[in-house]
């Protein structure tokens, strides 16, 4: 075991290592929420606010990877060391979140595992259908691009990234094989399988793994008491046009061409408007279902997690398909966002 000092045998780490795009923000809030109730059931929340784990997880990262522009400095040190002294003095059970573990390299975590204090590490790793989970992160970075009035780093095409091993996101086999070297336990938790049992994760990763000495439905019913959750809180925003960004760029193209000049409005009122006219426009959809199922079948069979009962929806991705735009959508575009043509 990585194991500093003399260990008490009973004190356990809980790592919840996300990846990205799998409830982890909805969690951590959670968490905090529910801090006072952890405290009295003898667990330490080693989290003041959501991005509290993420410092202490990107400060190492940035020590052990190169494909981080963030040099980790002395300071950075202090107070990584200073953080898990705190950590390792804490409560027997202590717990931590942040999805900047699960881009750790064997060398990060066999850093962190030499100083922490605690005999068991158990380490929360969650599933989500790598489609879904991609259309969630690239509906974000839409949304974000046409609130900075730029494109980021993401294609219309993003899902075939898949197909070329360029994927910005964590491959859930290779996160496991990671672990997988080092001596923790890993529980694996589906997204989808949460939802179909109207279940948040939060309840999952303190019922299930962190508080396994209380009765389960003692323990979800005053979970849910503590942070004032009444219904499931995980879901899936269908509502938002994955194409705002490819509406927003044509908009600002055409535009340009017809020298019109462009009173878009800002913030979510651009949204809103891009959002309307994805309803009017013709688009591409490319059915990426077959992408990774083989990985995500190996990952269950290697976590033993359930997996969701459902039947298996098919991952429609929209592109909008600019060639067949016509002249009257053309002016439908202009109108709904605000531009005067000459």
């Amino acid at each position: 075991m990585y194991i500093s000092g003399t260990p008490n045998v009973s004190r356990t780490l809980i790592v919840h290592v996300g990846p990205p795009k799998t409830g982890t923000t909805t969690f951590q809030k959670e968490l905090i929420q529910g801090k006072k109730f952890l405290s009295d059931n003898g667990v330490s929340l080693a989290m003041d606010h959501i991005k509290s784990g993420a410092y202490i997880a990107y400060t190492i990262f940035s020590k052990f990877s190169s494909n981080t522009p963030i040099d980790y400095t002395f300071v950075d040190q202090r107070k990584c060391d200073f953080y898990i002294r705190q950590l390792s003095a804490s409560s027997p059970i202590s717990l931590i979140s942040s999805e900047i573990f699960s881009l750790w390299n064997l060398e990060a975590w066999t850093w962190f595992l030499q100083r922490v204090n605690f005999e068991r590490l158990i380490v929360v790793v969650v599933h989500r259908n790598p489609l879904s989970q991609m259309r969630s992160a690239y509906s974000q970075i839409q949304r974000e691009s046409v609130l900075k009035g730029k494109s980021k780093y993401i294609s219309p095409f993003f899902p075939l990234y898949f197909e070329k091993n360029k994927s910005p996101f964590v491959e859930p086999v290779s996160l496991l094989e990671t672990l997988k070297q080092l001596e923790v336990e890993i529980v694996g938790v589906s997204f989808e399988t949460l939802l179909e049992q109207h279940m948040t994760l939060g309840e999952f990763v303190i019922c299930n793994v962190t508080l396994q000495n209380l009765k389960w439905n003692d323990c979800r019913h005053d979970w849910l008491h503590a942070t004032h959750q009444k219904t499931q809180r995980i879901f899936l925003n269908k509502g938002f046009s994955p194409v705002i960004w490819d509406i927003f760029s044509f908009a600002n193209k055409i535009a340009t061409i017809r020298n019109c000049t462009k009173f878009w409005p800002n913030g979510n009122e651009l949204i809103y408007r891009l959002n309307k006219l994805n309803k009017h426009l013709p688009l591409i959809e490319m059915d990426m279902s077959h992408l990774l199922q083989q990985q995500t079948n190996e990952w269950f069979r290697r976590t033993k997690a359930i997996p969701p009962s459902g039947e298996s929806v098919k991952d429609i991705v929209p592109i909008l398909d600019e060639m067949a735009i016509t002249h009257s959508q053309q002016e439908l575009i202009l109108a709904t966002l605000g531009a005067e043509c000459n």
